[in-house]
């Protein structure tokens, strides 16, 4: 009895453990939120990239918009103006290299989630000039909620302080976009498009006064011609370089480009305009500047509003030679990516150690896939190959990713290169890093691979010369074959679409033959000879005869990795020549002429012996065509034989072209729908151990847990 009593109470102690811990857990929960048991936001490994934290929903592409910059570097790191989805508005990030993590600083920037914000790091201050967004420009409001801001933090011991007297108002309205710079002179500079009391839509600038940098004028118009009567999609950027400030703006219904400077220190009515590109316009722009450069002044990238697939969509500008970029004839235009590319909100920067030019787009696959890619090119000789570029932020899951933005700065090895993206489907942040010591990857050349693969594949290996795809593992010591419509063997295989294959024949006793296949595509029945060939290899053997075959295409186009199917083919084989050794071979493909190629070797100088091989392919996955092969043979010697074949994807080409497909995919696998949820308990005095995803409520039917 004394056993009972003393089991039954401590049964009670445990019971009462249990709900005294759920008690407590639901205590915690009530007064700490939602968030107790969450993990810190991390960023996870996609495709090519990082997958950030959740933003709000309500703030719709925080990445955006196109002239503005969101990032910055300093004090060897990189900072970032973002929103988390719990956060009341916008928050100084630092990103910690060592994890790909954004760190959350707790230093308040704007609180309005529908702000934009513009950001410039001088070397000892940030300026933040954030505004409200609207997709067109609006006439000016009385409320100041509507107005644009402009916050100023100082930076010591790695953190960042408001300074007294900041934010300030610096407009009277919402706009698509709001950029800022500084002059020579200490002068900040903003400018925007808006909609006037009379009715039409202007470039607008303005700038603060002798009083400081919370010292700001009244906006006014920009006072040149082509700055008035736009749309109401029009935006304008401005930028800083040489002793000047330069506006660009588009001019849609011009279909014009223009470019205004305005030297420091003169009165605000004194500017010099020229248009920097006649083709077209679009209102995408993103501009940087090098100082005193023999090989440019100002760049710019631009977004025109051809249409034909071929045309220039992103298009560089490039400003070079004497002068302030107030003649045409100082600028450049260089296609970057064209209409086929389908690419979007371009942002150009500058690697001005190694003298190089990065542009990144948005653009989208075959599939319609959105991700961030990029090209580059050498200042002093700009040129950009044909093609999407260079995948930088991309995932098979998520497919909206958009919005590409980065920092005002030039880069150098010591900063490398950031790029901060967005998709609004997932609500989402995207970045990744680029080290600008390291070699660059090569880009993709066409939006799509080069050879088009076939919808089936048939691939057939077997130990003799025939009109399949595999060479004839024979006992002479070179064969060739030749795996166009009408096949040869000769001395060396060589494929045009067919796979590569590496025959070595040796004395031993036993031959085995050895093929295996990896596909993208195979080709049809076109392409399978419809008559008998005939293929002759002649060999001149010695005591052990070696036979040496290699068929390797000269390019390996690349589709997308989910359209790879893999075949694997195995052969063993067993031969043995004699004086005159003949092997017949005949393959059937379902889907060919009912004419049956038959291959007949007769090598000139052979071992005595009749050959038999027999071979017995196997595919995974199995091809949608499978051929019958039979061999028969007598052997009494028996040279080994080895063949590796890889198809290759596509309609044969004389030379297909190479697709290379970047090095920058990390190599994680891509997560889809973040970790599993880790539970993490803590009270006082208690520990509760636990399988690392159990739930807290399974302790109360005590899975796998204990307490002490």
């Amino acid at each position: 009895m004394s056993d009972e009593g003393g089991n039954h109470r401590e049964g009670q102690r445990r019971w009462l453990a249990r709900w005294l811990w759920l008690v407590v857990w639901l205590g915690v929960i009530v007064l700490a939120g939602e968030n107790v048991f969450s993990a810190p936001a991390k960023s996870s490994p996609i495709d090519v990239g990082y997958r950030d934290f959740k933003f709000p929903n309500s703030a719709k592409a925080p990445t955006g918009e196109k002239p503005e910059s969101k990032l910055w570097w300093n004090d060897g790191t990189w900072w970032a103006s973002m929103i988390e989805s719990s956060a009341a508005g916008y928050h100084i990030y630092r990103l910690n290299l060592s994890t790909q993590t954004w760190v959350d600083t707790g230093v308040q920037l704007d609180d309005r989630l529908k702000s934009k914000a513009d950001v410039l790091w001088d070397g000892s201050r940030l300026y933040v000039a954030s505004h409200i967004f609207s997709s067109n420009s609006t006439l000016p409001s009385t409320d100041p909620d509507d107005w644009a801001r402009l916050y100023r933090f100082s930076y010591s011991g790695g953190s960042y302080s408001l300074d007294a007297g900041f934010p300030v108002s610096i407009n009277d309205g919402r706009s698509e976009t709001l950029t800022i710079a500084k002059d020579s002179a200490g002068v900040l500079w903003i400018t925007y498009v808006q909609k006037n009391n009379d009715g039409k839509h202007k470039v607008m600038v303005n700038h603060t006064g002798s009083g400081g940098d919370d010292d700001w004028g009244t906006p006014f118009p920009l006072p040149v011609s082509g700055a008035s009567g736009l749309s109401s999609d029009d935006i304008s950027a401005v930028v800083s370089f040489d002793g000047h400030i330069g506006i660009m703006w588009s001019n849609q219904s011009k279909k014009k480009m223009y470019f205004a400077v305005h030297r420091d220190g003169d009165p605000d009515t004194s500017w010099d305009v020229l248009a920097a590109y006649t083709v077209s316009a679009d209102d995408h722009i993103n501009l940087k500047s090098l100082h005193a450069d023999p090989d440019g002044n100002v760049f710019a990238v631009v977004k025109t509003s051809l249409k034909s697939a071929t045309d220039p969509l992103i298009v560089l500008l490039a400003c070079a030679g004497s002068g302030a970029c107030t003649s045409a004839s100082n600028w450049r235009a260089y296609t970057v990516f064209t209409v086929q590319d389908r690419p979007t909100r371009p942002i150009l920067l500058i690697d001005e150690q190694n003298r190089r030019l990065f542009v990144f787009s948005r653009n989208k696959d075959s599939s319609g896939d959105a991700a961030i890619y990029y090209k580059v090119t050498d200042i002093a000789n700009i040129s950009f190959e044909a093609g999407l570029g260079i995948p930088f932020i991309l995932s098979t899951t998520y497919t909206n990713i958009n919005n590409p933005t980065s920092t005002k700065q030039n880069l150098n090895n010591s900063t490398g290169l950031v790029v901060l993206a967005s998709d609004d489907s997932a609500d989402y942040y995207f970045h990744n890093f680029l080290d600008l010591g390291e070699p660059l990857p090569e880009p993709t050349p066409t939006a799509t691979p080069t050879a088009t693969p076939t919808a089936t594949m048939t691939a057939t290996a077997t130990p003799t010369a025939t009109a399949t795809n595999t060479p004839t593992p024979t006992a002479t010591a070179t064969a060739t074959a030749t795996s166009t419509p009408t096949p040869n063997a000769t001395a060396t295989p060589t494929a045009t679409h067919t796979p590569t294959a590496t025959a070595t024949a040796t004395g031993t006793p036993t031959p085995t033959a050895t093929a295996t296949a990896t596909a993208t595509a195979t080709p049809t029945a076109t392409n399978t000879p419809t008559a008998t060939a005939t293929a002759t290899a002649t060999s001149t053997p010695t005591a052990e005869p070696t036979a040496t075959a290699t068929m390797t295409p000269s390019a390996t186009p690349t589709p997308k990795p989910t359209n790879t199917p893999t075949a694997t083919l195995t052969q063993e084989a067993t031969s043995t020549p004699t004086t005159t050794p003949m092997s017949t071979a005949t393959a059937i493909p379902p889907n060919t002429p009912t004419a049956t190629p038959t291959n007949t070797t007769t090598p000139t100088h052979a071992p005595t012996g009749t050959p038999s091989p027999t071979a017995t392919p196997t595919a995974t996955p199995a091809p949608t065509q499978t051929p019958t092969t039979a061999a028969t043979t007598t052997p009494t010697t028996t040279p080994t034989h080895t063949v590796t074949a890889t198809p290759v994807t596509g309609t044969p080409t004389a030379t297909p072209t190479i697709t290379t497909i970047p090095t920058m995919t990390p190599t994680a696998t891509p997560q889809v729908g973040g970790p599993p949820v880790q539970w993490h308990y803590y009270f006082p005095f208690v520990t509760v151990e636990t399988t690392v995803t159990r739930a807290p409520w399974e302790f109360l039917w005590g899975r796998e847990s204990r307490i002490r």
